[in-house]
């Protein structure tokens, strides 16, 4: 009966999210076509199974209980990492799987060739993808999102110019830096006990918000970051295109935020005539916001985007803006002042800080950047708690290799890399455990100086920020952002750990881990609990941490 064993969380998960309680005879009959599925299949595959010296396999197809349905429930269920460790305990061995969901299939690879592979094929499209993105999470109708698939490369050197480029991407930092200050200024007069997970996420989402559109969008729509937190948690059923009925909550925030920003954006309109002025004119507008955010808006407005449509790309861009240097900000803060950690860390931390400051107490920013152990545990929370999907659609049948003799055969559909798997390979990051935090693990001795210095991860070991064409075009700024508002907090205050709580906001023992949400995150997990704290303002005295 073992070999049954797979088959009752499918069915759990279909009985819990997509079939009505009176439809039960239909789950038996399914169970009873998934067993016969099930063994046509295991048949199937035993006995076209692939000798060590053949040159061409098929991906494992895994049963299911639904036609066209298929390995829906898969994406509903909010257990981070749960639907990669399904994978692997229906078969280790296996490299690639194929998943249907709603008719469309969903080839999984577990090795990293593949995907080298496919970012060379012609017909593995990205700029689809994201109009799909577009369409399905954020919102474009069916004809914009044709446009942005149609015009991304554009786009994307628009995103590139003013996010990866070291000089702009450096102003837009400092630009957020100001406004973190300036949130930082508020709650100095009111530190006390706060939750460090939620306080952070607040002051962050606000001065990243704000250097990037401006003082008055928040103004304007104060609940946009509760809203934006309930479409992240339902990143992945958005993107599969489950209907309103399965996610009604997530279909009401997106509606939230359109319609917020669509408000927003007539008042923004009123102040230019509706020509958007040009980035290169203006650094930032407390009104209008960043270059970033104008060269976007002359994109859509070249391309006659409606008010709706530039919504949706501002709904987009905030998401990607916002959903991994908040959570990775919040990672980096818990580990470093955990009381059960390493007791080094803190004052090594400080440390490093205190060398990157100022006279006036202000932060050299490109000497923060350089800073070893800063850089370290950045990385280590990225490898740690990014559960990124390195996406790709094939259009036609392809080969492509899964190791040095071996090639797969993939029908048209949608490709899956993980990056769950390879920032867990044990071959990689074994010592420590690869599911352990390990604040210096992106540190070595220097043999000549016996100081420790940051080693960037080798190619194929951290996929943090998407890979290939894929690449996210704000990872410079991101790290800025994220290390620049760590620093921030940690030079403001001196924090004092109270407890732990849990998700549901109750006394805990334990580290919080991550939150639950869509099986398949967009980025970073989000923190599931919190840590309070005690905040006291922290008096700057020149040198020292």
């Amino acid at each position: 009966m073992a070999q049954f064993d797979y088959i009752g969380p499918i069915l759990a998960d279909l009985r819990r999210t997509i079939i009505p309680h009176n439809v039960s005879l239909l789950l038996v009959t399914g169970f009873i076509v998934s067993c016969i599925s099930y063994f046509c299949i295991r048949l199937a595959s035993n006995a076209s199974a692939v000798k060590s010296d053949s040159k061409l396999c098929a991906p494992l197809q895994l049963p299911y209980a639904l036609p066209y349905i298929g390995h829906a429930s898969w994406f509903v269920n909010k257990t981070p990492g749960l639907m990669w460790r399904r994978l692997i305990r229906y078969n280790s061995r296996t490299e690639v799987f194929t998943l249907v969901v709603f008719g469309y299939r969903i080839h999984v690879f577990r090795v990293v060739p593949a995907m080298n592979k496919l970012l060379k094929l012609s017909k593995c499209n990205h700029a689809k993808l994201l109009a799909r993105a577009g369409k399905n999470i954020f919102g474009l109708d069916s004809r914009e999102s044709g446009k942005l698939n149609a015009h991304y490369g554009e786009l994307k050197r628009i995103y590139q110019s003013y996010l990866l480029k070291q000089e702009r991407a450096s102003e837009l930092a400092r630009q957020f830096w100001t406004c973190m200050q300036n949130e930082l200024v508020e709650q100095r007069t009111s530190a006390g006990q706060v939750c460090l997970g939620a306080w952070a996420y607040d002051r962050v989402f606000h001065a990243s918000t704000t250097a990037i559109f401006g003082m008055s969008l928040l103004e304007t729509y104060p609940r946009l970051g509760n809203d934006l937190s309930i479409v992240e948690k339902n990143f992945t059923p958005l993107f599969a295109g489950l209907p309103r009925f399965m996610i009604p909550e997530a279909y009401r925030a997106r509606e939230n935020i359109l319609e917020g920003l669509v408000r927003w954006n007539s008042q923004i309109c009123s102040l230019y005539d509706g020509e958007p002025l040009d980035p290169e004119a203006v650094c930032w507008d407390p009104r209008l916001g960043s270059r970033v955010l104008q060269a976007q808006r002359v994109w859509c407005h070249k391309y006659g985007f409606s008010p709706r449509g530039v919504a949706a790309m501002d709904c987009g861009f905030l998401f990607a803006l916002s959903t991994n240097a908040i959570p990775a900000t919040i990672w980096m803060l818990m580990h470093i002042l955990a009381p059960r950690g390493d007791e080094t860390l803190l004052p090594a931390v400080m440390e490093e800080l205190a060398s990157a400051q100022s006279n006036d107490g202000g932060v050299d920013i490109p000497r923060l950047m350089s800073l070893p152990l800063l850089q370290s545990i950045y990385l280590e929370v990225l490898r740690l708690y990014t559960d990124l999907v390195l996406l790709r659609q094939i259009d036609r049948q392809v080969r492509v290799p899964v190791d040095d003799e071996r090639q797969v055969v993939l029908d048209k559909g949608f490709v899956f890399c993980p990056v769950w798997f390879y920032h867990r390979d044990s071959e990689k990051y074994g010592h420590p455990p690869a599911d352990e935090f390990y604040p210096a693990r992106f540190l070595r001795e220097d043999p000549i100086s016996g100081e420790r210095v940051f080693t960037t991860p080798t190619a194929g070991q951290l996929f943090a920020y998407g890979y290939g064409e894929a690449s996210c075009p704000g990872r410079d700024f991101a790290k800025q952002e994220i290390l620049g508002a760590v620093a921030s907090i940690l030079l403001a205050f001196e924090i004092d750990f109270v407890e732990y709580l849990d998700d549901k906001g109750n006394p805990s023992s334990a580290f919080p881990g991550p939150a639950a949400m869509s099986n398949v995150s967009s980025g970073v997990l989000s923190v599931g609990g919190d840590m309070k704290v005690n905040l006291r303002p922290r008096i700057y005295k020149p040198g020292q941490p």
